[in-house]
């Protein structure tokens, strides 16, 4: 038994675009968008280059 939990670091289509049109369904707006913007925050490629 493996105790060690894997979190993908990767953006997968097929995966992550089926979560997330399922819980988008069942999230609170604000709550996605919230969520939204502190993901977009932490985001490397969207970061101004300074």
């Amino acid at each position: 038994m493996n105790l060690i939990e894997s979190v993908p670091t990767t953006w997968d289509d097929v995966r992550d675009v089926a979560f997330f049109r399922i819980v988008g369904h069942l999230l609170d707006a604000r709550l996605v968008e919230a969520a939204s913007l502190l993901l977009a925050a932490n985001d490397a490629e969207l970061a101004p280059s300074v």
